[in-house]
This record gives structure tokens, sequence and C-alpha cells, in this order.
């Protein structure tokens, strides 16, 4: 083998091993953070970023946050030996539904006064920025109903990613079912279930 073979070959060794990088601790996501940054890791998710740089998603929580606010979403760029916080999304939501290269399905929630509210995107990562594509959210009053004639209602939606077929196959299953009743032993609660296919189509 010549050296300009050897060097080729080591130097496509670099670059599959760049690409298919390891995935990072939970101890190097949290010393890319800022110093005042405090977070737990719970689960690290490997996506693209659009462009082909390998990444990971943490789902995190902060210790020392109020209880609308300890959960949230830490994207670490190895290649960069950087992270940050997600802005925008968490609350009391750190679940990640992976989709294939740079989508996922991320969201965000909170509660108060019986009450509580969700909201789940489709987002593709490009760089630090997760631009959402699809949005849906779902609420509930289960903790401040069934009392003086006032109702129990809300809402929950189920997402999936779908293949239908061909090149330009991937759709995101919606389903959203809401509900309305008299409280916990009303015998027949008004359900309506409505469901439809959203087309993914990435960002240019």
């Amino acid at each position: 083998m010549t050296r300009f073979a050897f060097a080729t070959l080591f130097v496509a060794a670099l670059l599959s091993g760049t690409a298919q990088a390891a995935t990072p601790t939970a101890e190097q996501i949290i010393q890319w953070l800022p110093e005042d940054q405090v977070v737990e890791v719970e689960e690290i998710h490997p996506l693209t970023l659009k462009g082909g740089e390998q990444a990971y998603l943490a789902s995190v929580s902060f210790p020392d946050a109020g209880r609308n606010f300890w959960a949230g979403y830490v994207l670490a760029r190895p290649a960069l030996n950087d992270a940050q916080v997600l802005e925008g999304f968490g609350g009391q939501y750190n679940g990640v539904t992976l989709g294939g290269g740079p989508l996922a399905i991320i969201g965000s929630s909170g509660s108060g006064q019986g009450t509580s509210e969700a909201t789940y995107a489709l987002v593709a990562f490009d760089g630090w920025q997760a631009r959402e594509l699809y949005s849906v959210s779902e609420s509930d009053n289960s903790g401040n109903c069934g009392y003086d004639d006032k109702p129990c209602e809300g809402n929950q939606v189920f997402l999936h990613f779908v293949h239908v077929g061909g090149a330009d196959s991937l759709r995101l299953s919606v389903t959203d079912v809401s509900y309305r009743a008299k409280g916990d032993d009303d015998p027949a609660p008004q359900v309506e279930t409505r469901s439809e296919l959203v087309r993914v189509a990435l960002p240019e």
C-alpha cells in the first residue's frame, strides 16, 4: 500500500469516526453547558442536523426550577464541544419522538388551578435552531370540574410518524380526541375524534 493510499484511508477513517461519533455521556453534556446552568440529564437521543452534522437531543430536568419549569431539552453538538438549552420548549414535559434525520416531536406543558395544557411540535433541527413545522395542543380541566354544573372537558392528541409509500412518503399521523362530561360518573360523555395525515416537508 502506498503512503498516499494509507493516508487516504486514514483520513476517511477519521471522517467516518466523526460522522459516527460516540454518544456523549451525561457528564460531557453538562460540561458543555454554561457553569451556572444546573441540569440533570435523563435520556439522550441521536439526531442528524440539517446538513449532516451528528448531534444529540437530551431530555433534561432542572432541579432548581419551579414546578412549571422543571423539564426541558438540551441540544448537544460534539463537533463543537458545545451544548445549549432549547428555548420555548419544556415546562412540565420533555418527551422526544424521533422522525429520522433532523426531525423530532418535542413539546411543552404546564398546569395550575386544576387545569393543564400541553403543546406538541414537529421540529427540524437546523444548527442550534429547532424550526417548527407543525404543532397541536391539548388541555383538560379535570382538577376543577364536576361541581355546580361545571363540565369536565378537554382533549388529548396522539402523534405518530408513518410512511405511506413513495420517495416522499413520511407523514405525521394526528389523532385528536375531545370530550365533554358532567363529571367522572357521567354515563354518556360527549366524545369526538378527528384524524389527519400531515405531510412532512423539510424547510429550505
